[in-house]
């Protein structure tokens, strides 16, 4: 019902402070399952999930002459330990919203390494970087809040399904960020 969306720039090896085994990677053949859901419930509050999904990116780059040329990595990802769900409210619909919510921090990650690859770079090129990376971040925070607000947590299976059917066209629309 809530999602909490962090970005961060981590090595290969961690990302922000997780175990490998403690994150899944979005894949389209691997979609979330209740099980996933390993962090402490928040028995005060009033949404029955949250997921904490994120977007991570890296960047490599050469300067020849004036010329930067670089190489981005881009993915989301969800955190289990971070992730919770109310077991008596776990059901087959919330669950696609968690999902969905999921999916939404992946289309964002698309749309920022979309942006980063056309954009060119000068000497300013990490501001530049950030610049970018911090509007992707407002626009996926506002979608978000849109997707709960429209949906109403995923109560208004009406707006569910239509905003299904949006993120899905959304994602065939932009290329992966890893090899699916």
């Amino acid at each position: 019902m809530k999602v909490i969306v962090l970005f961060v720039l981590v090595s290969i090896t961690r990302i922000a402070g997780y175990a490998q085994d403690d994150i899944i990677f979005w894949s389209k053949q691997q979609p979330l399952k209740w099980e996933d859901y390993k962090g402490q419930v928040d028995e005060t509050s009033k949404f029955y999930a949250a997921t904490l999904a994120s977007i991570k990116y890296r960047y490599g780059y050469n300067k020849t002459g004036t010329v930067h040329n670089f190489k981005f990595q881009v993915n989301s990802y969800f955190t289990k330990s971070r992730s919770w769900s109310k077991k008596e409210h776990q059901s087959a619909p919330l669950l696609k919203h968690e999902q969905l919510h999921f999916d939404l921090t992946e289309l964002y990650a698309r749309k920022l390494k979309e942006e980063l690859e056309r954009t060119s770079y000068t000497d300013d090129f990490k501001e530049r970087i950030t610049q970018i990376f911090n509007s992707k971040k407002t626009e996926l925070s506002n979608i978000q809040q849109r997707y709960d607000d429209e949906t109403d947590h995923s109560r208004n299976k009406e707006k569910q399904m239509e905003w299904q059917a949006y993120i899905d066209g959304e994602l065939r629309k932009t290329k992966p960020t890893n090899s699916e």
